[in-house]
């Protein structure tokens, strides 16, 4: 990347491409409001600088989850070889489900309520810079859910399901099915969250099952663990109406 190699005209950049000035300067702005480009003026010269702090912040992040995943893999090949008698073989074992616990700072109606609730559900659904702008819930068994995720640019991902079991404050069982993106097959996986008094807080304990085999669990862990952050911090700043 000419960037990396020092400061550089939008003219400079642009010459190894077959694109206008102005294509590369939207794309530059992109790179810009995203914190990752500097400009400055010299005259009539626009001059970039790459910002290489946030690529810092990524790619921690991207090494902690390559270590976790890559000693899941480790622990997954040593399961194969141990049911094969030492040997690989072709046949694809059982999924694994997701299963995470939390202890919430927050009574159990108050994390209950901003597990089911549209309005709450629009302040942390969806992991990282995933927002949640629609969210409609028809809290009984039988009735249906719709969430729309929206990333910070491209298409949002929208996802629904059936509530099997409604027990307020207590327990949640629902299907989830991918309505768009590369995952919206038709198929339905199995989320149950139970809720679970602990004093002033609340043991949340979630069990993501059944997932098809064109889509296994690794995304659905990752999804959820930054989920559970956003709904962390949410219930920890008291910042939810009960």
């Amino acid at each position: 990347m000419r960037l990396a190699e020092g400061e550089a005209s939008v003219s400079e950049l642009a010459r190894p491409f077959d694109v206008s000035l102005p294509a590369i300067t939207k794309h530059l702005g992109v790179l810009e409001r995203a914190g990752l480009l500097e400009h400055h003026k010299e005259g009539r010269v626009r001059h970039c600088r790459l910002v290489a702090a946030p690529m810092r912040v990524a790619d921690a992040w991207l090494s902690d989850y390559r270590v976790f995943w890559e000693q899941r893999l480790d622990s997954l090949i040593d399961h194969l070889k141990s049911k094969s008698g030492g040997a690989m073989t072709s046949e694809a074992p059982d999924q694994d489900p997701v299963r995470l616990t939390r202890l919430i700072n927050a009574p159990r109606d108050q994390v209950f309520h901003a597990w089911t609730d549209p309005e709450q559900l629009r302040r942390w659904w969806g992991p990282g810079a995933f927002t949640c702008p629609e969210a409609e819930v028809d809290l009984r068994p039988g009735g249906h859910y719709r969430l729309v995720m929206a990333p910070t640019e491209g298409d949002a991902f929208v996802l629904g399901g059936t509530y099997r079991e409604v027990e307020p404050p207590a327990r949640l069982v629902y299907t989830w099915r991918w309505e768009t993106g590369p995952a919206a097959d038709g198929s339905e996986s199995l989320v149950t969250v139970e809720f679970h008094e602990r004093g002033d807080q609340t043991q949340l304990i979630l069990t993501h099952t059944d997932f098809p085999e064109s889509d296994g669990p690794a995304p659905y862990a990752m999804g959820w663990e930054g989920g559970l952050e956003k709904f962390e911090a949410l219930l920890a700043g008291s910042v939810v109406d009960a």
